[in-house]
């Protein structure tokens, strides 16, 4: 079980860090549109 809560821990991890990731890029992309 604990192996699992890790595993699922890190795949959340990875997930949150691509979304700010994708959000950086699109704040970024619209402070240079505007």
């Amino acid at each position: 079980i604990r192996a699992v809560k890790r595993y699922v821990a890190r795949e959340l991890f990875y997930a949150l860090k691509a979304d700010l990731t994708a959000w950086d890029t699109n704040q970024n992309n619209h402070a240079h549109t505007t």
